[in-house]
């Protein structure tokens, strides 16, 4: 925490980078301002409410990827929602701790996606970078359970009572619980 009690967030990424170097981001990051993006379309949102979501994206950064954890999107207005931006069709996989809401396809979720160098109260708090395009959801899921202690457990193991995470939990439709 800096002297006015704010958390500083982490060093600014990316400073200098040309941003026509994401060649395969163009079409969802906007050169200048911010653009609205449904869930599903581009990518899949985890969304991570406050102190959690800062807990979350500053572990992911530190621990396994220096410079990017993969796009991370910060709204500073409010309790300061973070949204994690993974791979179109991923964030399915995985039965998200209490709280934690995923978004992909068919939901109507949205995230506002800033320019690099910010917009207003979207602010990235982890950019994409060229071989990291998006928020590994494995890694990602792991350390959301890891910090909040939720243990997703499969229907087989409930029903066996055997110990084991397992990243999914299949309901009887046989989409993920």
């Amino acid at each position: 925490m800096n002297k006015e009690g704010q958390h500083p967030g982490p060093p600014r990424l990316g400073s200098g980078r040309d941003e026509r170097s994401l060649s395969t981001q163009e079409a969802w990051i906007p050169a200048t301002g911010r653009l609205v993006h449904q869930a599903g379309t581009h990518f899949d949102v985890v969304r991570v409410k406050g102190e959690l979501g800062e807990k979350t994206g500053s572990r992911l950064l530190r621990v396994h990827h220096p410079t990017s954890a993969g796009p991370i999107v910060r709204n500073l207005r409010g309790d300061g929602t973070y949204y994690f931006l993974l791979s179109r069709g991923s964030a399915d996989s995985y039965r998200w701790p209490p709280g934690i809401r995923a978004f992909t396809s068919g939901h109507e979720e949205y995230v506002e996606v800033p320019a690099l160098t910010g917009d207003g109260h979207w602010q990235w708090f982890s950019e994409p970078a060229d071989d990291l395009e998006f928020v590994d959801g494995g890694e990602l899921h792991r350390m959301l359970c890891e910090i909040t202690g939720f243990s997703p457990r499969s229907e087989a193991h409930i029903a066996t009572g055997e110990e084991g995470i397992c990243p999914v939990a299949t309901a009887p439709t046989g989409r993920p619980a």
